[in-house]
């Protein structure tokens, strides 16, 4: 809770990667990029929520009832890079904080390509893919009273222009692809299972195959339980059973 590090606030459970490894490789959690208290090593984790979508609906609304699609579809869009653009800007002053980050001379095109130290994962993504850790996040925040932000009941953000996650000043693997490839075999299974199943998934996207913000809670509840589902097949089929994360 302070400097002393004397007391527990929160835990945030990081799901370990489960496919083999090579000999010296490892299956890796982001928990293994803070430093062990026994450590010794002073280390921090950050957490943000933001939202620029407060009043977005009432404006888009006003738009589609002039018939008016294209300001509709571009407020949203404005709104949802607004976000982005505040979760970037708050990394930044994180970076800075920290120490390292007073140092950089980043372009503009090192920021898209995120050319900095650290990463900012967000629950749901492949990293740390269970949105519920998102309650532990809120809770330290006081998101609902501070940012505005509520979750509904599947951990979905409102208003939909949110973002919120973890600031890491270490760099574990940055995307879907690097996390998704040392467990490919594996998910490629549970993918053709959830095929055969009529749950069309795409395995090369940037957004988590069953956690895509278009879904309502409804579509989201059925594709999860589908998932936990082809998860246990194809575990059946390889003749494991599922492992909790360490």
């Amino acid at each position: 809770t302070d400097e002393t590090r004397a007391t527990v606030r929160a835990i945030f459970h990081t799901l370990r990667q489960q496919g083999p490894k090579p000999e010296g490789l490892y299956n890796q959690a982001l928990s293994d990029f803070i430093a062990p208290k026994a450590s010794g090593v002073p280390d921090y984790l950050g957490v943000f929520a933001v939202t620029s979508g407060v009043g977005i609906e009432s404006l888009c609304s006003r738009f589609q009832q002039e018939h008016d699609d294209y300001n509709a579809i571009m407020a949203q869009a404005l709104a949802d890079r607004l976000a982005e653009g505040l979760a970037e800007l708050l990394h930044k002053q994180a970076r800075d904080d920290w120490g390292y980050g007073r140092a950089e001379q980043l372009t503009v095109e090192d920021l898209i390509r995120e050319r900095y130290r650290g990463i900012r994962p967000a629950p749901g993504y492949p990293a740390c893919p269970d949105h519920t850790e998102k309650r532990t996040l809120f809770d330290l925040l006081h998101a609902e009273k501070n940012v505005g932000i509520t979750l509904t009941e599947s951990f979905a953000m409102y208003p939909a222009s949110s973002v919120s996650g973890l600031y890491f000043a270490h760099d574990p693997p940055r995307t879907y692809r690097d996390w998704k490839r040392s467990d490919y075999s594996f998910y490629d299974a549970v993918a053709r299972v959830l095929h055969d199943e009529c749950i069309l998934c795409e395995p090369d996207s940037r957004e988590p195959w069953f956690m895509s913000a278009a879904h309502d809670d409804s579509c989201l509840k059925d594709t999860l339980t589908a998932f936990e589902t082809a998860i246990d097949r194809t575990l059946d089929s390889l003749g494991t059973t599922r492992r909790m994360p360490a």
